[in-house]
């Protein structure tokens, strides 16, 4: 039974759904980048909030976050195609990188078509907005209770 199953390591099981342990583990890594964004963006709205440096220098502040971001972007495009087990279009991931809010819903389009590229795009957007709430929120929370 040993020798099976470790001959079998990283073959198809039934709870894969027809995908090996492999590809599992690739389709969890889109959502490993998403969720280190949202660390990201808690962390940064705690650093803007709570450092002095941060309030005087805006512009660099603002600039290491977008570098941030935008490795994160071009990570997150990465991860999404080889989980999808498709070939990135061409500059997909540096457009993303480069210009989040259009680099990304350009990449869904081209890789996986207008229906679901919209779709996809649309959980984009409500994941930037949703990123962007939590900003909001431990700022003004930071704020209340210092």
């Amino acid at each position: 039974m040993c020798v099976i199953s470790l001959c079998t390591r990283g073959a198809l099981d039934t709870s894969s759904r027809g995908h090996s342990t492999a590809a599992l583990a690739d389709m969890a890594q889109p959502h490993r980048v998403l969720c280190a964004v949202i660390v990201i963006v808690f962390t940064m709205a705690l650093i803007d909030t709570l450092l002095p440096w941060a309030a005087t220098h805006v512009g660099e502040a603002s600039m290491i976050e977008s570098v941030i971001l935008g490795l994160c972007a071009f990570a997150w495009v990465k991860a999404d195609a080889r989980a999808r087990e498709l070939k990135p279009p061409v500059g997909s991931a540096l457009l993303a990188a480069l210009i989040i809010p259009i680099g990304v819903p350009v990449y869904l389009f081209r890789a996986l078509g207008v229906r679901r590229g919209a779709l996809s795009s649309l959980k984009a957007f409500g994941f930037i907005l949703c990123a962007a709430a939590i900003y909001v929120g431990v700022s003004y929370a930071v704020e209340v209770f210092q």
